[in-house]
């Protein structure tokens, strides 16, 4: 023991600290070329630093515990309330872009273009291997164009397009132990959509559909071996398609019902290899922990599989009644079904490739909104 007028304990809290700290700044030029023609750019610059560490948060009543950590700063196993255990570093990103805008608008036909671009740096310090990393640059890019055709006073119809290039977050550019990550790729959005519209004094319509391929979205999974903890970052490509429906229909000047429908088809498409590697970038071969030969390696399928974590399916109605010019009372219903959970693309191989993951049963939410306008000191 360490000392015989202290006590030690093997059971402890632990509580995982992020400090974020931003700082930027953004500037817009618009320049009004005619009446019918403007453009728009401008600069925007972040830094982001966070500070990540796990600390001792509570002893339960001992004075201090004895705790093996990768420190080789400190280097002492004898921890107490409030000190830094399992991992400490910074992530730094830095981050550039420019953007510019063009309009166009004669009253019957609005159309924009819209290209930007941005370039993001990031660095790992790590306060437990007393290391920097190299600042690791990537770029991003984003185009987007639309436009909305006022076919008359009542009727409209619009379409939108646009790619994003989007740089990944720094989790999946730097391991743990300091060196990049043997999968690192823009995520790649493709979409495009359409609809119509509808505007009178007593009925509104909204109506679109969608379609979007989302591309390399990473998926982080692990898998203990031994005593080794093996993970990897996959790519995973998604297909979200579907329509959506808005209706708001006013009876009188105090009675009005609405209604929606959210229709969507959201599908997993990947499927392919993952290396497992530990935190040394080793394989359970290298490592000499593995128990057969298919341990390094993981083959995986979720070609088909419904996206999990959003309810795809929503229908909704209500009824907005207003007592008086400055008082309103809303009841809504609204149905959910086709609410995947979010699974683990490690967990679909074998013979449990392609399989659904669990689904919510269909759900009802029944909302009631009311409010009142009043004044004080002459103001609404």
């Amino acid at each position: 023991d360490f000392s015989a007028t202290e006590y030690k304990t093997g059971s402890f809290l632990k509580s995982s600290v992020n400090n974020h700290y931003w700082y930027g700044g953004l500037s817009t030029l618009n320049y009004q070329v005619t009446d019918k023609f403007s453009i728009s750019g401008g600069l925007d610059m972040r830094y982001y630093k966070g500070e990540h560490y796990a600390e001792v948060y509570d002893l339960l009543g001992a004075d201090y515990t004895v705790f093996e950590s990768d420190d080789f700063i400190i280097n002492d196993p004898v921890k107490r309330a409030g000190d830094i255990i399992d991992y400490h570093y910074d992530g730094i990103v830095k981050w550039s872009g420019v953007f510019s805008q063009a309009e166009y608008s004669n009253g019957m036909l609005s159309s924009f273009l819209n290209i930007s671009a941005s370039n993001s740096a990031y660095k790992r310090v790590d306060h437990f291997y007393n290391v920097s990393t190299d600042w690791k640059w990537i770029r991003g890019y984003t185009i987007k164009t639309g436009a909305n055709v006022n076919l008359n006073e009542y009727n409209n119809v619009f379409f939108n397009t646009g790619y994003l290039s989007k740089a990944p977050r720094f989790d999946n550019v730097y391991t743990r132990v300091n060196t990049l990550e043997e999968y690192i790729r823009n995520e790649d959005v493709k979409a495009l959509e359409g609809g119509y519209s509808f505007r009178s004094s007593i009925l509104s319509t909204n109506f679109n559909t969608y379609y979007t391929i989302w591309e390399n979205k990473p998926a982080r999974f692990s898998k203990k071996i031994g005593d080794a903890t093996y993970s990897d970052v996959v790519p995973m490509n998604a297909l979200h398609k579907g329509i959506e429906l808005d209706i708001s229909c006013k009876i009188n000047h105090k009675l009005s019902l609405e209604g929606l429908l959210s229709l969507g088809d959201w599908r997993w498409t990947s499927g392919g290899e993952a290396i497992l590697l530990n935190s040394e970038n080793n394989s359970p071969f290298e490592s000499g922990d593995a128990s057969n030969t298919n341990l390094d390696t993981l083959i995986y399928d979720a070609n088909g599989v419904h996206v999990g974590d959003a309810a795809q399916t929503q229908y909704g109605l209500s009824i907005r009644y207003e007592p008086s010019h400055n008082s309103y009372i809303k009841i809504r219903g609204t149905y959910f079904d086709d609410y995947f959970s979010d699974f683990d693309a490690a967990t679909l191989k074998g013979e449990y490739s392609v399989r659904e993951s669990l689904k919510i049963p269909s759900y009802y939410l029944i909302d009631l909104h009311a409010g009142y306008k009043f004044k004080i000191f002459n103001k609404n």
